[in-house]
């Protein structure tokens, strides 16, 4: 299968050649960091897959149809450099990983591929761990094929100490950090199997509390020019998801997964339960949480939601799916949803 052939548009060549990767792009999502001083020409050189990745995600607000043909010509292009010509490189990894986050929707959810050009790539980091280049170990951190481990720690001390960090490279550290935290204390409470979790259970209540604390300790911590809307719009997806359970009593857990069932189920908790009141809290953080999420989107730019990456519309997406389900709960006579307002004190919630 041939290469398909890149002929810029003049607008698309001005726009590549004023860096979108470095000013506009990387900060949304810091997953590749290219030189300052490298042209277009010269990113399409050196690092022809990646090029053209960035110009997928280049042209995804200003030339949808040729958006719509670039992903699908590279998608063709890097797969038959992965699985038919065998090739490993760091271009190749990086470009499936801003394949995976420019995603390119399909028109049939069935055909969604989030997360296969991410397993393609954390397939081949496994092949390259041998490598010095470690900057690009850490963004599939999140994937299924690498979950986090003690290298992890390694790859981001490699960051913290390097000496040419930029803001990006921070960014990218504390992400990670984040999504670590997540994962942790899901996989410690039994959410990362989709198994059924109880909140009523001492054990999964103390994991998930100690998971949120953690997530607000790192919110504290972190620096104000690092802390940006898609990170803070994932702060708090973090915080909904390990306070989650507390609509488990009302909805079978798989109306939390696509295509989010609406559903209710009869609840049997009152405020004489000593549960409810742990119940209330995590439901009111829920909906701030997911309030915030939506009123963070709200604020970005229109230029700047333009190029935003389709997971932050996934989130977008949750967090209304959060909210419905509240309200579905609230309308269940005797629920803890529909008394929070009865609460004498108020829920906690965190910023």
């Amino acid at each position: 299968m041939p290469s398909p052939s890149l002929q810029l548009k003049p607008t698309l060549a001005t726009r590549i050649q004023k860096d979108p990767i470095l000013n506009t792009l990387a900060p949304i999502y810091p997953l590749v960091q290219l030189p300052l001083n490298w042209t277009w020409q010269q990113t399409r050189d050196a690092k022809p897959a990646l090029f053209r990745a960035i110009l997928i995600a280049a042209s995804s607000d200003r030339d949808p149809a040729f958006f719509k043909l670039m992903f699908r010509n590279t998608g063709m292009y890097v797969t038959e450099e992965v699985s038919i010509k065998g090739n490993k490189s760091l271009d190749l990894i990086q470009a499936l990983l801003v394949l995976s986050t420019w995603y390119c929707p399909m028109e049939e959810f069935q055909k969604l591929k989030f997360s296969h050009y991410a397993n393609l790539a954390g397939s081949m980091m496994l092949d390259l761990r041998s490598s010095n280049d470690e900057r690009y170990w850490i963004p599939s951190v999140k994937d299924f094929v690498l979950r986090y481990g003690p290298w992890v720690d390694g790859c981001i001390r490699v960051l913290e100490v390097a000496p040419n960090a930029c803001l990006n490279d921070r960014r990218l550290i504390e992400w990670t950090k984040l999504q670590t935290i997540a994962e942790e204390c899901m996989s410690a409470a039994g959410l990362d199997n989709e198994s059924n979790v109880c909140l009523a259970d001492d054990g999964v209540r103390r994991v998930l509390k100690y998971g949120i604390e953690r997530a607000i300790l790192w919110k504290h911590q972190i620096s104000p020019e690092i802390l940006h809307e898609p990170m803070m719009m994932h702060y708090h997806m973090v915080l909904i998801s390990l306070n989650e359970p507390a609509f488990y009593d009302a909805h079978d857990m798989q109306d939390f997964r696509p295509p989010y069932r609406l559903r209710p189920l009869p609840l049997a908790k009152g405020f004489d339960d000593p549960g409810s009141i742990v119940i209330a809290n995590s439901l009111a953080q829920c909906v701030s949480s997911a309030q915030t999420v939506i009123n963070t989107f709200l604020g970005i730019p229109t230029e700047t939601l333009r190029v935003m990456p389709v997971i932050v519309y996934t989130r977008i997406t949750y967090a209304a799916v959060t909210l419905i389900k509240f309200d579905v709960s609230a309308r269940m006579p005797q629920s803890v949803a529909c008394m929070l307002d009865d609460i004498h004190s108020g829920p906690k919630l965190y910023a």
